[in-house]
């Protein structure tokens, strides 16, 4: 039944902090489906990470049984939530970004936030996990989806796993008498209106239809893949028997009598070997500024502006600029391809550049990029992008 389940994508959940003590030493910490970038101690991030690949191996095992996935999730791990709030908008704990300027997934978070509260790392890593087969969804969907998720418990001396339980953050949010409208919840798309309300009744929407329409939930994500990048549909044109008014009348109901279903798997767990490495003074200023790009753009341009200073050639920072400024320089794309030959993004920027030049040669810039797009497993093109799509003179 589940399988229907977890297409979802999008993603914010977070707190306030100042920006890191310039000293800080920081490192990376990897895994086979993760890297974190993290000035946190390793060794919460080296457990952290186990819980990331655990809660993955769940998360495609449950909704994505025949998918085999090489991505790895980039995660940015402050060391609290104090610190990570600076980098995030205001209320939010963590914050999955399904696509960012590094044409990857993106996670930031506290480096102990599993053991504050692993409820927002299941949620955060569902988000960038689901993210992968369903690339545009509704906030209602997403977040819904992420939050029945978000409880998923495994048991280690067992390796049963329970998936569907209630969480009391949100069914607190959901008794009859205080349901946000369905019709509300459906339109709201802005962080503005994403309140606890909100959050407790899309739980409660995919909750509900996972125990009751689980077929109709199906063909309302089928219909998200269809759409690609056109209009998206809505559940009421794509799921007209259960329009807005007859699905809040249900809901309502199945609130107060209703059959709810915790489904129980066993998964094999095992230890996930890491490395780390240190990380280049450089790396940390990019993806600081990064991160503020549309939070605090002065702040953004000073931080990805050191990283260039120490390192001209830097990927992220030189990624974070291109994505700013829509584009590079043609001889900045050409010093950037010299330094990271083996990265097809390099050659997007060398290419987009050329055709801006109206150069010939982006042809062949073109095609180096498809070549190594077509052998890196771990490779996402952003939303839109096709090697028949990319510009050329």
């Amino acid at each position: 039944m589940l399988r229907v389940a977890l297409l979802l994508g999008v993603a914010g959940c977070g707190l306030l902090r100042a920006p890191r003590p310039p000293e800080t030493e920081w490192v990376e910490v990897a895994t086979a489906h993760f890297a974190m970038w993290t000035h946190g101690s390793v060794a919460d991030a080296r457990h952290t990470l186990q819980e990331m690949e655990h809660q993955r191996s769940i998360v495609l095992g449950v909704a994505f049984p025949t998918v085999d996935s090489h991505r790895r999730t980039l995660v940015i791990a402050f060391a609290d939530e104090h610190e990570t709030s600076h980098y995030l908008p205001v209320q939010a704990a963590a914050q999955t970004w399904p696509s960012s300027p590094l044409a990857a997934p993106l996670i930031v978070m506290a480096a102990d936030a599993d053991a504050t509260n692993e409820r927002i790392l299941a949620h955060e890593l569902t988000h960038a996990i689901s993210y992968e087969f369903l690339h545009r969804q509704p906030a209602w969907f997403a977040e819904g989806l992420a939050s029945f998720f978000e409880t998923v418990r495994l048991d280690p001396r067992s390796a049963e796993v329970a998936v569907g339980e209630p969480s009391p953050d949100r069914v607190r949010f959901v008794k009859p008498g205080q349901l946000e409208p369905v019709a509300e919840t459906f339109a709201c798309e802005r962080l503005e209106c994403h309140t606890p309300e909100f959050y407790g009744t899309a739980w409660a929407l995919i909750t509900f239809l996972l125990n009751n329409h689980a077929a109709e939930l199906a063909r309302y994500e089928q219909a998200l893949l269809l759409a690609g990048h056109g209009a998206m549909p809505r559940w009421s044109d794509v799921v007209p028997e259960l329009a807005t008014a007859e699905l809040q009348h249900q809901l309502g109901l199945w609130l107060i009598r209703g059959r709810h279903t915790v489904w129980r798997y066993k998964l094999h767990v095992e230890t996930w070997p890491t490395t780390v490495r240190p990380l280049a003074e450089a790396d940390v200023h990019a993806v600081e500024g990064m991160l503020v790009i549309r939070l605090r753009p002065d702040e953004s341009a000073r931080e990805l502006a050191t990283a260039l200073r120490l390192d001209p050639t830097n990927l992220v920072a030189n990624l974070a600029t291109a994505a700013r400024d829509r584009g590079l320089p043609l001889a900045g794309a050409q010093a950037l391809v010299a330094a990271h030959g083996d990265d097809w993004r390099a050659w997007r920027l060398l290419a987009m550049a050329q055709h801006a030049a109206h150069d010939p040669a982006a042809r062949d810039s073109t095609a180096r990029m498809c070549a190594l797009l077509a052998n890196d497993p771990r490779a996402e093109p952003p939303e839109g992008l096709t090697c028949s799509t990319v510009p050329a003179p």
